[in-house]
């Protein structure tokens, strides 16, 4: 005779539910290696993806000489969250609070596990740094929100109160001691439009008293980086009428305009490298707003892009006294709003700047595409890089935004690296304010001075549905403990608040662990 089965019980002699350890199981299986993978092995991964990219034609960012390449990483368009961004929510509820958490829990894992891991000489933001911050009044609340921005990106402030800022010293994985820096360029949101900043000047001073110029000209290696003030330069178009930063800005780009077309160096002069109507050393232009393009149609920012294509409208339509119409985007006397910087602006900067590679932001998605910069020239006796006759062209790449709120699919950051100085023969990977050697001589020029390579990061609404769909695994195994239970002899309605209260727990658990690595982000140094 075959021996009975016995049931599991309890010392009370009731059926053993089998919901706790089911529960158990659920957390040690799945969502512990879910909740470790998703909040901090997929951002590690994300880091060790990316590669600098070479100057010449490897893996690892070669130099082409004997120096390593200068390598700066680029962030775009973090808009950190603040009680404007969201007003339905409220200002202080648990709703905003927990939106901010997440948000600034996310950019400074993403910072510290995906940048800050490769190694990057300098950082360089492209503007946009708090979301709305051009409208927050109250300087308290300003400040607040500022000191967020520098504990998630751990900007380099030597005065404990912010009131100053300058570069750490740091020792990268190379052994190269290093003096690493942090630039930014104005975004609307840092200063508003043009229409905007002409009538509040003030919100202007506070963002460059605490982030700096954004007209700046700096030596990174063996490139100049252009820093411009977009958000100034479609101002009024009476020149009487612009504001002093509109009038600051284009003269500081004028002022770079040194170079006439058909310039360069005759030959047997001893100056190799030079090209006609090219400035003495490589420029990287650097701006908040893109350039106008050469077309707007479907698939002209190239493969990487993850929404249309933004067109370049000249008007917008906005609410009034609760009726729709269209206004102009700029009424003369300043920008309203823009996508683009006009073609007349865009073409006068680069003229100006004459760059080999652009930097912008504002897109939130990422977009490259071709500027013609001026007409070749060849002239008896001179040197022409490029095909006589041909315009020399530069590429500009739009980074999409670094913060997962911000509309963009996969955010991203930007991994960039400039070719070393070699005059001096020494390494200098410091961010100069002017040339430390000759300007002209031994200098690499066109797109062999700067290449550019973006980095994508995880998809935090990919984390999301994957934690809604092992919540409904925990429902379902929570119905089959259930029903497992019944089966087993227990009252339904007591394998019923066992299944509740199981799950309950494994709920606890799993916010518990969730919410100690979030607020390990928000505290990390």
């Amino acid at each position: 005779m075959a021996p009975k089965k016995v049931k599991a019980t309890s010392p009370g002699g009731k059926p053993r539910s089998v919901q706790g350890r089911v529960q158990a199981w659920l957390v040690l299986l799945i969502w512990a290696p879910a909740i470790f993978y998703r909040e901090r092995l997929a951002f590690s991964l994300a880091g060790a993806s990316c590669q600098w990219p070479s100057l010449d034609g490897g893996d690892g960012a070669q130099s082409t000489g004997d120096l390593p390449p200068v390598r700066i990483a680029v962030v775009a368009d973090p808009q950190l969250t603040t009680h404007l961004s969201y007003r339905e929510l409220g200002r202080g509820t648990p709703g905003l609070t927990a939106v901010e958490a997440i948000s600034d829990a996310y950019m400074s894992r993403a910072f510290r596990k995906a940048v800050l891991t490769n190694d990057p000489d300098h950082v360089l933001f492209l503007g946009d740094l708090i979301d709305q911050g051009e409208n927050i009044a109250d300087p308290a609340e300003w400040h607040e929100a500022r000191r967020r921005f520098d504990r998630i990106f751990r900007w380099p402030r030597d005065d404990p109160s912010g009131d100053e800022d300058d570069g750490a010293g740091v020792d990268d994985a190379r052994g190269i001691s290093r003096r690493m820096s942090y630039l930014t360029v104005h975004g609307n949101h840092d200063v508003g439009y043009s229409r905007f900043a002409a009538r509040y000047g003030a919100v202007h001073a506070r963002h460059e008293r605490y982030f700096g110029s954004t007209n700046f000209v700096r030596g990174v290696g063996g490139v100049d980086l252009v820093g411009v003030g977009a958000m100034a330069l479609d101002g009024a178009e009476d020149p009487g009428a612009q504001s002093v930063e509109t009038k600051e800005t284009w003269a500081f780009v004028d002022s770079l305009d040194g170079v006439e077309e058909g310039d360069g160096v005759e030959e047997g002069d001893g100056v190799e490298g030079r090209c006609v109507g090219e400035p003495p050393r490589p420029r990287v232009l650097v701006t908040h707003v893109p350039l106008s393009k050469r077309s707007y149609e479907p698939g002209s920012c190239g493969d990487q892009r993850g929404s249309p294509v933004i067109g370049d409208k000249t008007h917008m339509n906005v609410t009034v006294a609760g009726r729709r119409r269209e206004i102009p985007r700029h009424d003369g006397l300043g920008c309203l709003y823009q996508d683009y910087l006009r073609p007349e602006t865009s073409r006068r900067v680069l003229h100006a700047v004459r760059p080999t590679l652009v930097l912008s932001g504002h897109d939130h998605d990422q977009c490259v595409g071709m500027h013609d910069v001026f007409a070749k020239d060849a002239k008896e006796g001179r040197h022409v890089c490029g095909t006589p006759g041909v315009p020399r062209s530069a590429t500009e790449h739009t980074i999409g935004s670094f913060s997962f709120l911000m509309g963009n699919p996969r955010p991203t950051f930007a991994m960039v690296s400039f070719v070393s100085e070699r005059e001096c023969g020494v390494p200098s990977a410091g961010l100069d304010p002017g040339h430390t050697c000759p300007a002209g001589t031994g200098g690499i020029h066109g797109e062999a001075a700067a290449k550019v390579s973006l980095c994508y990061l995880p998809s935090q609404w990919n984390t999301a549905r994957v934690y809604i769909a092992l919540g409904g695994v925990n429902v379902v195994a929570s119905a089959a403990g259930i029903v497992a239970d019944a089966r087993r002899g227990a009252r339904r309605m007591r394998a019923a608040a066992r299944g509740v209260v199981a799950t309950l727990g494994t709920c606890a658990v799993v916010a518990g662990v969730w919410a100690g690595l979030l607020l390990a982000d928000l505290s990390a140094p």
